[in-house]
């Protein structure tokens, strides 16, 4: 079982960082001795495991949907790319985008790595001009165009300002700018526990494709 090293994570959390996909033969005795030379390990699987390690905790269940582009309408485009300064509602946005995600859930991650890893996210989407914002700052979406699919990376809406739309304006905003690109396909992943945005995302059009399990193993010596 190899287990790949994580350059830019474990950069950014400043300890190694590890991630594996296992199968049906994978061997839980067999990866702790992998995972040694790791203090954090990334463990992804089509299906949930049966774990007796208490080293290893389930931290996510991901969902992933995909919608077609080929029916986007350019009437519906309420928001436009963000070209003005670096603002920090952004930062607070992409806090709260990732209040259900897995660096944020998992206790023994307590020396800032969900924050860490969330900056680091929203500044390289500012930097590159990919983000839609509503308004003052009410919400946000950010995204990134690839050979024939775009994807978005994050997304959430100010608390007090949800249920009036915003969240299905930035996505329909996005659809469209990135069907104007040449992308055929949307595709957006959420947590399970999120049962909100995959409502929403439902609403939208958007099928569900994957769901992937997702572990992490720590090793505190390391």
């Amino acid at each position: 079982m190899k287990i790949s090293f994580l350059p830019y994570d474990s950069q950014l959390f400043g300890y190694p960082v590890g991630k594996v996909e296992i199968s049906d033969d994978w061997n839980e005795e067999e990866f702790l001795e992998e995972t040694r030379f790791f203090r954090l390990t990334y463990i992804f699987s089509g299906k949930k495991q049966e774990i007796n390690s208490k080293k290893i905790l389930q931290m996510d269940n991901t969902v992933t949907f995909e919608k077609d582009l080929k029916d986007v309408g350019f009437d519906v485009v309420k928001y436009s790319k963000y070209t003005g300064d670096w603002d920090s509602r952004l930062l607070d946005l992409a806090f709260e985008s990732g209040k259900y995600s897995r660096f944020k859930t998992d206790p023994r991650l307590s020396n800032g790595e969900f924050q860490n890893l969330y900056q680091a996210w929203i500044q390289r989407d500012f930097e590159n001009k990919n983000l839609f914002v509503a308004g003052e700052f009410q919400g946000f979406a950010s995204f990134n165009l690839f050979e024939n699919y775009g994807k978005i990376s994050l997304i959430a809406v100010e608390e007090k300002r949800r249920g009036r739309g915003i969240g299905k304006n930035l996505l329909e905003s996005i659809e469209s700018y990135a069907f104007q690109n040449q992308s055929s396909k949307l595709i957006i992943s959420t947590q399970k526990s999120n049962s909100a945005a995959g409502q929403l995302y439902e609403s939208l059009g958007y099928s569900l494709i994957n769901e992937t399990f997702v572990y992490h193993c720590w090793n505190p010596s390391v």
